[in-house]
This record gives C-alpha cells, structure tokens and sequence, in this order.
C-alpha cells in the first residue's frame, strides 16, 4: 500500500533514518493528511520552498566604532542606526555567480555599512562568518523539512483521491505522481564555504 509507504518516508523524515517505525507514526500520519484538508484542491501545491531572506540570516557581530561617514549613497547626516555604537549585523547571500557566497554588511536601518567602521564582539570576521553559516544552515535544515513533509503528504493525498474516483470495484490504478516522491536535499552553506577554502588553498573550515 503506497500510503502506508509513504507513512514511513514521512517518519524518516520526521525522526531520521534508523528511528524504529511504531503505530503510532502512521496515527499521525494520517492526522497530517486530514488536517486542513480541502479535498476539491489538485493537491499539487508542492510549493517551492521559502528562500533564507537576509533579515533571516543576520546575526549582530558588533558595533560601530564611531559615526559612519557619510557617502555617494547615503550623503544624508546618519541617523541612530548608523551612530557610534549602533548594532552592525552581518548575513550572506548565496545569490552570487563568480563566487560561493558573499557576506554582507548592514545596520539596524538595513542600509549597508562598511565592516572596516566596525568593532567586532570578541571575534575575528572569520568567527562571525562561521556563526552566519550556522544559522543558515540550520533555518535551511528546518524549511527542507517543512517542504518535504508536505511534498508527501501531498502526494498521498493525491492517491487517497485518485483511489476514492476508482473506487473498490476493480483494481485501482495509481499513478506514477502518487508514489514515494524524491526528496528535496538540504543544501548547506557550510559545504560551500568549505569548497572555497579548498580552492583558495586556506585553512580547513570547523
């Protein structure tokens, strides 16, 4: 039976592989499928999953040593986000062509700022890049997760409908669209950082 096939890929991916698969696994399984549930839908909402946003993945590193200096693009007096001592937050973009990824500087007010203006707090820039790399990562894992789940669930309630239309009269045909889905891998940036440093000939990345 597909759906009880697709029960246990959603348990692997609930609890991870090797996790022994109880009764209660498929109990909530079939809760899932149930819940908020419009059956008149295709079911075929295997909806991209949310990209990492900047705001998502900055982490504050430090301060400003003094008032940011005015320039072409912000010749206005600073305002309190760009005054000594204001936050300094740094993110990453993996939105890049030449490069991995690429680290990016702002202030409270979201406009940029130059990290040369910046005390870090008790840290070297490579630290925060590492500590940047694992809040992504980790809000990476958890959206992989989130979209894979409804990937199967979807999926199995493509065949619930698709057997409820053949009905028990003779054998159902299920389709290839209802069978166990091929699962979205978490792409880590750590994997990335860890290419360049390999490319540039650096040091070996934590």
């Amino acid at each position: 039976m597909r759906c009880m096939d697709l029960a246990e890929q959603d348990q692997e991916v609930q609890q991870g592989l090797g996790v022994p698969y109880q009764v209660e696994d498929l109990r909530r399984f079939w809760r899932e499928l149930s819940r908020d549930w419009n059956a008149f839908t295709s079911n075929e909402d295997n909806r991209h999953m949310p990209a990492i946003t900047l705001t998502d993945a900055r982490v504050q590193v430090g301060y400003l040593k003094y008032d940011h200096p005015q320039s072409l693009h912000y010749p206005d007096a600073p305002g309190a986000a760009r005054k000594h001592l204001a936050s300094v937050y740094m993110s990453i973009s993996t939105a890049t062509r030449d490069q991995m990824f690429t680290t990016i500087w702002k202030g409270g007010d979201r406009k940029f700022i130059s990290p040369s203006h910046a005390e870090l707090n008790g840290g070297t820039i490579a630290r925060c890049i590492n500590t940047v790399i694992q809040r992504v990562d980790s809000n990476t894992k958890e959206r992989t997760k989130a979209y894979n789940i409804r990937l199967i669930i979807n999926t199995a309630r493509r065949g619930v409908m698709c057997f409820a239309q053949t009905g028990t009269g003779r054998g159902a045909y299920l389709p290839p669209d209802t069978e166990r889905p091929a699962l979205l891998e978490t792409a880590f940036v750590r994997d990335r950082a860890r290419q360049m440093v390999s490319n540039s000939g650096a040091g070996p990345v934590p």
